[in-house]
């Protein structure tokens, strides 16, 4: 598109309005600080002219051009004002710019890792967001680990692995004195090696490394560690109190002090956590989840709804405008209440991620009270409403309603049976239709007559075990037919 130089405003109205340096200078910034007030009015003085201040410009008509023209090319330039750039900028901008596509381009896994770790300890949804990009583009981002992580995101044989830094409770002393005693000592053994070698760790450290994964290289689950590493290091401190103070053990003697320490606290064995529990231990100490994702299998059902990224990046001018009414899906990921200025209830902020990104969701006092038991921290959940855009803030989406998340894999048609004058019923059914949004055609049959109909503009639906129950019980298992 055209890019309008700022100095190009002030030559503009300097030549054709008969402004001074100085107050063409004050066009300039008010049009690129978006002052529309300021703005209007120099609109008329550049038109017309004026001597207000004591400050005289001649005005474009007095300078020989027709006052529709003026008009013209002072709305061009106000059209233009949000790209207007001094020349220095736009310049290395332009360098920025070319250098950057090419580093994307031709070392892609060197790029995205930069890009990561640009937003550690700043924002991990933007992180989030890359970690997704990756994927999609085969690029492997793997999870941190004692004996290969970096204290940031760092290259690994094409791969991305995850950093220390980035792992909740883990300050950059910690992930320097890691790598340190790893250079100097060798790789850690085990569990327990790391433990014994680290004497500035703390629980909280060791809890955050452990449910990020940073021990499943050495075959133990999350699970068993996270039951004896409190017992771990209490005999870890109490051995290096005896060292400190020069007492020594029957095994210190033996040369055997690490087949001590091993044999006194065994592995329970007890099973794993399941996949999802790992994820949203993952989520809770590094902000995103890197050994999976819970909304993977649900992919198909989230490719046909509004994605989290392209809502929250929306200005206006490409497919999403303000106020439109979109679908979109994902999981919980926060959620937190406030009283409304009037003192008459709770409203709801929560934020939903879907496989591109996140969104801040904005439920009001009557859609909350409808819809708290579904805004709930990890529940996978479609989101009907309004998206809103505001210049000085981000983007949110105004809830509606809020509807489970569920596989719609199946196709076909639902037909149901029923009396179509009961118009209460008739409601209560398509109100029930569009909270189980799928791929099933629906299609209501008259009791009376047998004239068949699409539900609602040919609605479609998920008939899940918990939908086809309801169903069953409104209508009666005689009046329920899925082929």
């Amino acid at each position: 598109g055209c890019i309008v130089y700022q100095e190009q405003v002030m030559q503009i109205v300097r030549e054709l309005g008969g402004y001074s340096l100085g107050r063409a200078d004050l066009v300039r910034r008010a049009m690129s600080k978006k002052k529309a007030d300021v703005m209007q009015k120099e609109r008329q003085n550049f038109i017309y002219g004026t001597d207000e201040g004591g400050v005289h410009v001649d005005g474009a008509v007095a300078r020989g051009i027709d006052e529709k023209t003026a008009a013209s090319i002072f709305d061009e330039m106000m059209d233009f004002a949000s790209y207007a750039f001094n020349k220095s900028h736009a310049a290395a901008y332009a360098v920025l710019a070319y250098r950057t596509a090419y580093l994307k381009k031709y070392y892609p896994v060197e790029f995205m890792t930069a890009q990561m770790n640009s937003f550690i300890g700043k924002d991990m949804g933007k992180i989030s967001e890359y970690v997704n990009y990756c994927r999609q583009r085969g690029i492997k981002v793997l999870p941190p680990d004692v004996n290969r992580s970096m204290a940031k995101f760092s290259v690994e044989n094409g791969s991305i692995r995850f950093g220390f830094a980035a792992i909740k409770n883990v300050s950059e002393s910690i992930t320097g004195q890691i790598a340190a005693e790893r250079e100097q000592n060798g790789p850690f053994k085990d569990f327990f090696d790391f433990i014994r070698r680290g004497d500035q760790l703390n629980k909280r450290i060791v809890e955050g490394l452990i449910k990020a994964g940073c021990f499943d290289s050495m075959n133990v689950r999350r699970a068993q560690l996270l039951a004896i590493y409190d017992q771990a290091m209490s005999a870890a401190g109490s051995d290096r109190k005896q060292r400190a103070t020069g007492q020594m053990s029957l095994f210190d003697m033996a040369g055997a002090d690490d087949i001590a320490a091993d044999a006194a606290i065994p592995l329970p064995d007890i099973q794993e956590f399941d996949k999802n529990t790992l994820l949203s231990m993952e989520r809770e100490v590094m902000g995103i989840y890197i050994s999976g994702h819970p909304l993977l299998e649900y992919a198909d059902e989230l490719n046909k709804l509004a994605s989290c990224s392209e809502l929250s990046a929306s200005d206006g001018s490409g497919k999403y405008t303000d106020n439109q009414k979109v679908r979109l899906g994902g999981i919980i990921t926060s959620v937190r209440t406030k009283p409304v200025k009037s003192g008459n209830g709770l409203m709801a902020y929560a934020v939903i991620e879907d496989l591109t990104g996140t969104i801040e969701l904005a439920a009001f006092p009557t859609v909350f009270n409808r819809c708290s038991n579904k805004l709930i921290m990890d529940n996978k959940v479609i989101v009907s409403g309004k998206l809103n855009m505001r210049e000085d803030q981000n983007n949110t989406v105004l809830v509606d309603d809020i509807f489970p998340l569920e596989r719609t894999g199946a196709s076909g048609r639902l037909y149901l049976r029923l009396d179509m004058n009961d118009s209460a019923m008739v409601e209560r059914i398509q109100t029930m239709l569009r909270r189980y949004p799928g791929n099933v055609t629906v299609i209501l049959v008259d009791a009376a007559t047998k004239k068949a109909m699409q539900a609602d503009r040919g609605m479609s639906i998920n008939p899940s075990p918990a939908f086809m129950a309801i169903m069953n019980e409104m209508l009666g298992e005689e009046n329920v037919k899925l082929k």
